[in-house]
């Protein structure tokens, strides 16, 4: 109710440059300094307008729907600012999953789907393309530090354990030595498994996305051959449930591969609609 109030307030008529009710209350407080009982008469008319206002069903659509389009654009805003930091083939991919998204949703208005099944269907579609992008954006962050890890070594870290490993079978080693070898070979045994379980994480993201994009697929043969959208709402909600679990591993691997300030479990409202 406070967004309606301060929406009346606010209220501007098309082609006026300032709220009436601005002027008006600036003329109440004017004249009130010469006649005090203009505040009392003032204060009950600026009461009774935003009570009115406020509450007219015609005037709360408008708002909600002024909130929605604003809440759409700060998501496409905030989507393009993400997509930006992919690379050109990544910003490809995703661009390419979004409009086979976006065509499923066309195909579905085209065929007559109400706007409560468009709705569902844009929530799940805009799902899908969020975990698409998160998955891209870690990826990229998992090759990123790889190559961090070794694009500066001469040498593998294989082939250094080995070296450490027969200079520690020499017998004539001082103790210092020693310690200082089995040290470092600690520490590279260490990187050689979190640079097997990067790969291994590399593994799981490529297939995960090629999933999506497979799932994507399905639902747009299913889109055409469907004549019940409310069937077609469910299996995308399916799907969304299926990716889960692919949600989890990528919130407990963000401190592991370099947090994403900017992500969030959930898609910004509006980040996808029916054209």
């Amino acid at each position: 109710m406070w967004d309606y109030i301060k929406a009346a307030f606010n209220a501007r008529p098309a082609g006026m440059f300032v709220p009436p009710n601005w002027v008006f209350v600036a003329g109440v407080a004017l004249l009130g300094s010469v006649v005090p009982g203009l505040w009392l008469i003032g204060a009950g008319l600026e009461l009774a307008y935003l009570v009115l206002l406020s509450s007219n069903r015609r005037f709360q659509r408008f708002v909600a729907a002024r909130k929605l389009a604003e809440q759409a654009r700060k998501a496409r805003q905030k989507q393009q600012q993400l997509v930006q930091q992919l690379s050109a083939d990544d910003r490809a991919a995703y661009l390419l999953l979004e409009q086979r998204c976006q065509s499923i949703l066309q195909q579905q208005r085209e065929s007559g789907a109400g706007e409560a099944d468009l709705l569902t269907q844009s929530e799940g579609l805009s799902r899908l393309t969020w975990i698409f992008l998160r998955l891209l954006l870690t990826r990229q962050s998992i090759v990123r530090l790889l190559r961090e890890s070794i694009g500066t070594e001469r040498e593998g870290i294989d082939a250094r354990v080995a070296r450490l490993q027969r200079q520690l079978q020499q017998p004539d080693l001082s103790p210092e030595l020693r310690r200082s070898l089995e040290g470092q070979l600690q520490i590279l045994q260490q990187r050689a498994g979190s640079q097997r379980e990067a790969r291994d994480n590399l593994a799981f993201i490529e297939s995960e996305l090629a999933r999506i994009r497979e799932q994507v697929e399905l639902i747009k043969e299913q889109a055409v051959l469907s004549t019940d959208p409310a069937n077609l709402s469910h299996r995308i909600d399916e799907v969304g449930t299926s990716l889960a679990g692919t949600t989890q591993w990528m919130r407990d691997r963000q401190e592991i591969f370099g947090r994403i300030e900017s992500l969030m479990d959930e898609p910004p409202a509006g980040m996808m609609q029916a054209q």
